[in-house]
Protein backbone atom coordinates (compact mmCIF):
# COMPACT_ATOMS: atom_id res chain seq x y z
CA UNK A 1 0.00 0.00 0.00
CA UNK A 2 2.92 2.36 0.66
CA UNK A 3 4.03 2.15 -2.98
CA UNK A 4 0.51 3.01 -4.09
CA UNK A 5 0.38 5.96 -1.70
CA UNK A 6 3.73 7.23 -3.01
CA UNK A 7 2.36 6.92 -6.57
CA UNK A 8 -0.63 9.01 -5.48
CA UNK A 9 1.64 11.75 -4.14
CA UNK A 10 3.58 11.88 -7.41
CA UNK A 11 0.46 11.74 -9.60
CA UNK A 12 -0.90 15.20 -8.83
CA UNK A 13 -4.49 14.00 -9.25
CA UNK A 14 -7.24 14.00 -6.65
CA UNK A 15 -7.78 11.13 -4.24
CA UNK A 16 -11.15 10.05 -5.67
CA UNK A 17 -9.83 9.95 -9.23
CA UNK A 18 -6.70 8.08 -8.16
CA UNK A 19 -8.76 5.49 -6.25
CA UNK A 20 -11.10 4.99 -9.21
CA UNK A 21 -8.14 4.48 -11.55
CA UNK A 22 -6.63 1.86 -9.22
CA UNK A 23 -9.96 0.32 -8.14
CA UNK A 24 -9.43 1.14 -4.47
CA UNK A 25 -12.16 2.02 -2.00
CA UNK A 26 -11.76 5.73 -1.17
CA UNK A 27 -12.34 5.17 2.55
CA UNK A 28 -9.73 2.42 2.70
CA UNK A 29 -7.25 4.63 0.90
CA UNK A 30 -8.03 7.54 3.23
CA UNK A 31 -7.34 5.28 6.22
CA UNK A 32 -3.89 4.38 4.89
CA UNK A 33 -3.21 7.96 3.80
CA UNK A 34 -3.74 9.17 7.36
CA UNK A 35 -1.49 6.41 8.72
CA UNK A 36 1.33 7.30 6.33
CA UNK A 37 0.96 11.06 6.83
CA UNK A 38 1.02 10.66 10.61
CA UNK A 39 4.11 8.48 10.40
CA UNK A 40 5.81 10.92 8.01
CA UNK A 41 4.78 14.00 9.98
CA UNK A 42 2.98 15.52 6.96
CA UNK A 43 -0.55 15.67 8.23
CA UNK A 44 -2.53 18.91 8.18
CA UNK A 45 -1.47 22.35 7.05
CA UNK A 46 2.04 23.59 6.68
CA UNK A 47 3.23 27.15 7.02
CA UNK A 48 4.32 28.96 3.88
CA UNK A 49 6.70 31.90 3.76
CA UNK A 50 6.46 34.14 0.72
CA UNK A 51 9.85 35.50 -0.20
CA UNK A 52 10.67 38.53 -2.30
CA UNK A 53 11.01 36.37 -5.42
CA UNK A 54 7.41 35.15 -5.14
CA UNK A 55 5.87 38.46 -4.18
CA UNK A 56 7.62 40.29 -7.01
CA UNK A 57 6.00 38.01 -9.59
CA UNK A 58 2.54 39.21 -8.63
CA UNK A 59 -0.64 38.25 -10.48
CA UNK A 60 1.03 36.39 -13.37
CA UNK A 61 2.05 33.39 -11.25
CA UNK A 62 -0.25 30.50 -10.50
CA UNK A 63 -0.76 29.63 -6.85
CA UNK A 64 -2.08 26.22 -5.83
CA UNK A 65 -3.56 25.60 -2.39
CA UNK A 66 -4.10 21.91 -1.68
CA UNK A 67 -6.08 20.75 1.33
CA UNK A 68 -5.38 17.42 3.06
CA UNK A 69 -8.68 16.03 1.68
CA UNK A 70 -7.44 16.49 -1.88
CA UNK A 71 -9.33 19.70 -2.73
CA UNK A 72 -7.16 22.02 -4.83
CA UNK A 73 -7.61 25.72 -5.46
CA UNK A 74 -5.65 27.08 -8.41
CA UNK A 75 -5.55 30.80 -9.03
CA UNK A 76 -3.35 33.60 -10.22
CA UNK A 77 -4.97 36.03 -7.77
CA UNK A 78 -3.16 37.95 -5.07
CA UNK A 79 -2.25 36.34 -1.76
CA UNK A 80 -4.68 38.70 -0.01
CA UNK A 81 -7.55 37.37 -2.13
CA UNK A 82 -6.50 33.77 -1.48
CA UNK A 83 -6.40 34.30 2.29
CA UNK A 84 -9.98 35.67 2.15
CA UNK A 85 -11.06 32.69 0.05
CA UNK A 86 -9.52 30.21 2.50
CA UNK A 87 -11.34 31.84 5.41
CA UNK A 88 -14.65 31.20 3.60
CA UNK A 89 -13.98 27.47 3.28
Amino acid sequence: MRDLYDSFLESGIGRASFCAMHQINVHTFKYWQRKFESADGHRGFVSVVVGSECSSRGFGSEIVVEYPNGVKIKTSASLDYISKLIRLI
